[in-house]
């Protein structure tokens, strides 16, 4: 299945599996009990001939068998992203991670998570990545697809992307003219207290993402909010336990020259 398409299972799909389950309890039952011991139930391999029959249940079974195959696959991958943003508390190595490892869930060209100002009310700190282009930092005003998606905390598609909404003032417009990029997905980031921004994916072709993105995406979304929160605290943790070692050097110093 192509990367780009990471939602739910289809009905055919679904079908499929339970085709595929009907079909190992049929070929079980009609097996000799003395063999039927032999055989776990999680690892029926069909002969060839009986692979080939015509039978609908068949067809449903082996796309029940692509469907269990795929979803493990995404199941991995998620896993390996959620192990990979969470292995720093830098968030340029965030960044990075969360390019890397998204990669084998979704096709995209370029990739952000957008972080609300808490001292500059109406400015985002962007994190973008760029194929081949690395990664950086920007601050931009809070507008456009961003602002709609925190104002009201749900996704949005954009399937085209018309060059006269943009402003080349702001540096995440700049970059959609100078990489022709022409679709959007913007998800919020979500803490259990919070929004603390978006996560942004787009592409260069028109429509290049649907609603059947949106579970996974969804998902990357909620691990990636959380690795940011946790990053976050203990990074003001430590810069907090840094100034009371400080502050407690400054005491120290004074009180030993108060004592010569």
């Amino acid at each position: 299945s192509s990367p780009s398409r990471t939602g739910s299972l289809s009905r055919f799909q679904l079908r499929g599996i339970a085709g595929l389950l009907h079909t190992t309890a049929h070929f079980r039952a009609a097996m000799p009990s003395s063999r039927k011991c032999a055989v776990p139930s999680n690892s029926l391999t069909l002969s060839a001939p009986y692979r080939a029959e015509s039978d609908p249940e068949e067809r449903y079974a082996a796309a029940g068998m692509a469907a269990f195959g795929d979803a493990t696959a995404r199941l991995e991958a998620l896993n390996r992203l959620t192990v990979a943003i969470n292995a720093t508390l830098d968030l340029p190595r965030i960044l990075r991670a969360l390019e890397r490892e998204c990669r084998p869930l979704i096709d995209f060209e370029r990739i952000s998570f957008a972080l609300l100002e808490r001292r500059a009310p109406g400015q985002v700190r962007v994190y973008h990545s760029e194929r081949g282009a690395g990664d950086a930092v920007v601050y931009a005003p809070l507008r456009g697809t961003i602002a709609q998606v925190v104002r009201t905390r749900r996704s949005v598609i954009r399937t085209e992307i018309d060059p006269a909404s943009l402003d080349l003032t702001d540096p995440t417009d700049a970059a959609f003219l100078r990489l022709g990029l022409q679709s959007l997905v913007c998800l919020p980031l979500e803490t259990e207290s919070e929004l603390i921004g978006t996560l942004n994916v787009s592409a260069q072709p028109r429509a290049h993402f649907g609603e059947a993105d949106l579970p996974m995406l969804q998902q990357i979304a909620a691990q990636l909010a959380l690795a940011i929160d946790k990053a976050r605290l203990l990074g003001e943790e430590r810069r907090r336990a840094e100034r009371m070692r400080l502050l407690n050097d400054v005491a120290q110093a004074v009180a030993s020259s108060l004592d010569t």
